[in-house]
């Protein structure tokens, strides 16, 4: 459970990244942006870990569903081999 609760948690975290930082991204790639980055070290800074950020966040997206998945796979095959999924009914003898 809590590896599907981390899935869930990166899936969450890389959309919020990537909405977040895809703006600033935008504004960095305009003409005003470069210009500040040109003349300032902490814009060029900040543009450089807003493009990482928002570069990074598909796999962290991508790694959240594979390990969601994952769990999910495993908690079935727990099911499954512990027959919880059966009706417990008295003509199933």
């Amino acid at each position: 459970m809590k590896a599907l609760g981390l899935g869930i948690l990166m899936i969450v975290g890389g959309f919020w990244l990537k909405s977040h930082y895809e703006p600033v991204v935008q504004i960095c790639n305009t003409g005003l942006g470069g210009f500040a980055q040109a003349i300032s070290t902490r814009a060029n800074e900040n543009c450089s870990t807003a493009q990482n950020i928002v570069t990074a966040a598909p796999w962290l997206i991508g790694v959240g569903i594979a390990i969601a998945i994952g769990a999910v796979l495993v908690l079935l095959g727990f099911f499954a081999a512990f027959g919880l999924g059966k009706s417990r009914t008295k003509g199933d003898a």
